[in-house]
């Protein structure tokens, strides 16, 4: 409804592609009261080497986020002791611009930011903290995302579009109506994201052809259409 192209996929840990090239594929890795330490090494090692070339990696859960962490505690921009409550939402609301109620504390798992910038807080305690791996960053969500009553609030997509917004992670919107240089871009920089081993020339070969098409090939070209009567 906002304009993203934005396409989410469910995937259970035996369904998931471990293929580095399907990897690739993806812009976000969401872990969410995933049983992480259930991994193989040679799993948590694909998901490292794709978030240190450029992947986003989300660790979320809440009360369990101890339990989706367990394997990527030293990529993580937070430690965790535990759980607490809040009872305010102000900053959601406040991006979001819709209300939310509830009546009882919301729980989320009890953080300590060591690493990366704070995006979201509460009365202290934070809700979201986005960090730089590589080429690529970690963030660290305070709530189990499959919870009430933040799953099913209308301004949970705003939210998140600040979230993945951070770190340059959630694509321009695309228009059918919208054609220009910036567009253009965003589709190299895109198809360049999907396919790494696609490298763009070096600005010396650019020049190079520039100026033998300058001096050479416009001149005879010149002299070919003007002997052709054109």
């Amino acid at each position: 409804q906002r304009g993203y192209q934005v396409q989410t996929i469910q995937l259970a840990i035996d369904a998931f592609p471990w293929e580095a090239a399907m990897l690739d594929g993806l812009d976000v890795i969401v872990l969410n009261d995933a049983p992480s330490d259930a991994l193989t090494d040679e799993q948590v090692g694909h998901i490292r080497s794709w978030v240190e070339t450029g992947g986003r990696l989300v660790l979320a859960g809440g009360a369990s986020y101890a339990k989706t962490a367990s394997v990527f505690a030293d990529l993580s921009p937070v430690t965790v002791s535990g759980t607490t409550t809040v009872s305010d939402l102000a900053e959601f609301v406040r991006i979001a611009g819709k209300p939310l109620t509830w009546s009882e504390p919301f729980t989320v798992s009890n953080a300590t930011a060591t690493d990366g910038k704070t995006m979201f807080a509460e009365n202290g305690v934070p809700l979201v903290v986005h960090r730089s791996a590589g080429q690529g960053s970690v963030t660290y969500v305070a709530y189990d995302l499959a919870m009430e009553p933040l799953a099913s609030w209308s301004g949970n997509a705003a939210v998140w579009e600040r979230i993945l917004a951070e770190g340059g992670t959630l694509l321009p919107p695309k228009s059918a109506n919208v054609v220009g240089p910036d567009n253009n871009m965003w589709e190299l920089n895109y198809l360049l994201d999907i396919f790494p081993e696609l490298t763009p020339p070096a600005y010396g070969l650019l020049t190079l052809l520039f100026l033998l098409y300058a001096i050479v090939v416009a001149p005879v070209l010149y002299v070919v259409l003007k002997k052709m009567d054109r």
